[in-house]
């Protein structure tokens, strides 16, 4: 079955394949929530939680809170996409529509790889499987961490983007993974300033 190209060029069609990559980052993002809450905090406990969209475990125990959550996420940010690239093809601006169809779903593919390595590596937390003792995991390295991986694919995209700069997809890519990357990076060394803030209180603190 050869798929028909110039349907991508339908903002309708991108808001669909937008719909369905963004209900499934939800779902990974709510399966590593639930398996953190279980059973991974009694091995490693993350400042302020696991979160990428900051499920709560309240949330998580109220499944339709979440839902209507996700419905409203899913609406408002599904009718952004549909107005970014019919905007776009209503000024016959292209290449902006490449670049922004790039934007969307490949961040979306990056946090993909985020959300499967983290139900992975949750999934085979526990005592059976030799993980003991616990450690605690301060927010800024969690952040530290996603700005390291953007950064990385970044790197990656704009390899690509060097053999063929003709295509604007992998740029809107490229722009969207480095964006998130230098976002975790701020605030990263906002929560570390906050932290030894935290540290040289403690400190000085009458004992």
């Amino acid at each position: 079955m050869i798929i028909d190209s110039a349907k991508f060029y339908e903002p309708e069609a991108i808001m669909l394949i937008w719909a369905a990559i963004y209900s499934s980052d939800w779902l990974m993002d709510w399966w590593g929530a639930l398996l953190y809450n279980k059973k991974v905090k009694d091995f490693c406990t993350f400042e302020k939680g696991y979160n990428v969209k900051a499920i709560s475990e309240f949330e998580i125990h109220h499944g339709r809170i979440l839902f209507f959550r996700y419905l409203s996420e899913l609406f408002i940010s599904s009718l952004a996409v549909w107005i970014v690239l019919y905007s776009c093809r209503l000024l016959a601006s292209w290449r902006f529509y490449e670049f922004f169809c790039g934007a969307f779903i490949i961040i979306e593919a990056c946090m993909h790889f985020r959300h499967i390595r983290n139900v992975a590596m949750f999934s085979l937390v526990g005592m059976k499987n030799g993980i003991v003792g616990r450690i605690f995991l301060p927010k800024w390295i969690s952040l530290r961490f996603a700005f390291v991986e953007f950064a990385i694919f970044a790197l990656m995209l704009l390899v690509i983007y060097v053999f063929d700069s003709r295509n604007f997809f992998v740029l809107g890519g490229l722009m969207s993974c480095m964006i998130t990357s230098l976002f975790h990076l701020i605030l990263a060394n906002r929560e570390q300033s906050l932290f030894r803030e935290r540290k040289a209180k403690q400190q000085e603190a009458p004992k």
